[in-house]
């Protein structure tokens, strides 16, 4: 009853306007970053759309030569950038999340905080990135994206758990206390889950503008993330 009345009254928190905007300057930061890659890619993009694969029996050593010097340069850059995007995906998440989540533990905000914050995410991704992959590689096309919403679901409930917990205590161990409330205590945060799942899938049917869409999702996000913390906080 304690947790029903939480998920009542977190309808009505003030947290989730505070957190609202960061959550925004995440999006905004990843659309940033999604054009830098695009505007680095622009090169090898004109390269490889100049390669005329339609007569390769008919070219020269030479031409060939360069085709294949053409292609393993491009596979490099293509894995050099998609390891940037990651860094700073990852800086990204980790400086507004840090931020959200220091406000919601109501403390002084700090440089070294951050850097933790930053630190215990490096740690956090490497499993969720290898599992992506892993997912990636050994499914079936039609598949893959079902699974990764689902692994994006599973990795938002545990990280919601994790960030709170470390907020309070600036420890890396706290990861092992996260995966264990995270899957004991899953009924007290299903009803927010599916209350968000019901809702962005009713609004995805209605043929709004994608704008629209995404804002009713970061409120969403943002008001989970709040109840997340106030459930969290009780039960640790």
């Amino acid at each position: 009853m304690q947790y029903l009345k939480t998920y009542i009254s977190s309808f009505k928190s003030k947290d989730t306007l505070l957190i609202l905007p960061i959550n925004i300057l995440f999006i905004l930061l990843i659309f940033g970053i999604t054009k830098l890659i695009a505007i680095l890619s622009q090169g090898w993009m004109d390269r490889i759309d100049s390669i005329d694969l339609s007569n390769v029996a008919f070219q020269t050593e030479a031409q060939l030569q360069s085709i294949i010097a053409t292609l393993k340069g491009f596979v490099v850059f293509v894995i050099l950038t998609a390891i940037l995007f990651i860094l700073l995906t990852i800086l990204s998440w980790s400086i507004t999340q840090g931020i959200i989540y220091d406000i919601l533990a109501k403390k002084k905000l700090s440089i070294k905080y951050l850097e933790k914050f930053l630190l215990l995410n490096m740690v956090w991704f490497i499993p969720w990135l290898i599992i992506f992959f892993i997912m990636l590689l050994g499914h079936k096309s039609t598949y893959v994206i079902p699974t990764f919403y689902i692994l994006v679901l599973i990795f938002m409930h545990f990280s919601f758990i994790l960030y709170v917990l470390f907020a309070k205590e600036n420890k890396i161990r706290q990861i092992k206390k996260a995966l264990k409330i995270g899957i004991t205590k899953i009924h007290l945060f299903i009803l927010p889950y599916l209350s968000m799942i019901i809702a962005l899938t009713i609004i995805s049917r209605l043929n709004l503008p994608q704008i629209f869409i995404i804002s009713i999702f970061l409120i969403f996000f943002s008001w989970i993330q709040s109840y997340v913390k106030d459930i969290t906080s009780h039960i640790s």
